[in-house]
């Protein structure tokens, strides 16, 4: 005679195997939306440095000088700017744009909170 159906304890174990996985998933969760907000951040770090290095090209050598640039807020998260101007020769300077933020609450792991762009900028007029 054939049964139909699943015994209580094929039941049962079923039912804890799916809540194990569940589970498994939710404390992967946390540490996977800390990563993504985290990439987020450098990656706004990183655009809001590239449009000041722009900007710096843009300028004259003789205007170029360090600065704390104004704060910026992109999706909610305050960026602090920094650019320090190092003039290594008549024709050659160095700039380096700083770029921090803060991140509440503190993230899981060492992540880091600024980066720092550095470019060498020549002026090749200059005789």
């Amino acid at each position: 005679m054939r049964r139909r159906g699943y015994t209580l304890i094929e039941v049962l174990v079923g039912g804890v195997l799916l809540t194990t996985v569940f589970f498994a998933i939710l404390d992967i969760l946390p540490g996977s939306l800390a990563g993504m907000r985290h990439a987020h951040n450098l990656l706004s770090a990183s655009n809001l440095a590239q449009g000041v290095i722009e900007q710096v090209r843009a300028t004259s050598f003789a205007q170029l000088a360090s600065a704390t640039l104004p704060d910026q807020m992109v999706d909610g998260t305050v960026y602090h700017m920094t650019m320090t101007v190092t003039t290594r020769s008549p024709r050659v300077t160095d700039v380096d744009i700083t770029v921090s933020w803060d991140v509440t609450p503190a993230p899981p792991m060492s992540m880091p909170t600024s980066l720092t762009y550095h470019t060498s900028l020549y002026n090749f007029s200059n005789p």
